[in-house]
């Protein structure tokens, strides 16, 4: 119910910026390690990121980027090296990927959104990932991520996201 901005900031602040991030992305770690469930589905996009044309990009930006599980195994993956940077809203996440993935130097992992990375980045020709994050997007946020992919394009978006055929029905498009 609060005004778009004051919802946003709220998140960043108090939900996803603050402990609660942190302590889900921890927790995420075991979860990883131990359900086959949240492996497989990261799995299958990891493949269907390396059948792409490889001319499509030149570096992989993954949005949400939490523990840093995900880049790191798809830089293991890849059958060329290129820059992967995770983005996340939480600071302590974001020094735990860090630490954790200290050896690998193909990763780099920034504490910030899109909109703010893509002020000082370049988003053309780069791979966006998200991985379940979209889902906490409100409809004004994800027009905004279209037309900042629009004003950056070319780039690709790879989205991993629940869908139900019920939130389909009868449901207009944003």
């Amino acid at each position: 119910t609060l005004p778009e901005a004051k919802r946003r900031s709220f998140l960043m602040k108090h939900i996803w910026g603050g402990n609660p991030g942190k302590d889900w992305n921890r927790a995420l770690e075991t979860v990883y390690a131990n359900r086959k469930e949240f492996r497989t589905p990261r799995e299958q996009l990891i493949r269907v990121i390396r059948s792409l044309d490889p001319d499509l990009f030149d570096g992989i930006i993954e949005l949400g980027t939490g523990n840093g599980w995900f880049l790191n195994r798809l830089s293991k993956k890849m059958a060329r090296k290129l820059p992967l940077t995770g983005l996340d809203l939480n600071r302590q996440t974001i020094l735990r990927a860090r630490a954790k993935y200290v050896k690998n130097k193909s990763l780099r992992f920034l504490c910030s959104d899109l909109p703010r990375f893509a002020i000082h980045n370049a988003l053309r020709h780069k791979l966006l990932v998200t991985c379940f994050v979209l889902e906490y997007f409100s409809r004004s946020e994800l027009r905004g991520l279209v037309n900042l992919l629009k004003s950056h394009a070319p780039c690709t978006l790879a989205i991993l996201e629940r869908v139900r055929s019920s939130d389909h029905k009868n449901k207009s498009s944003f």
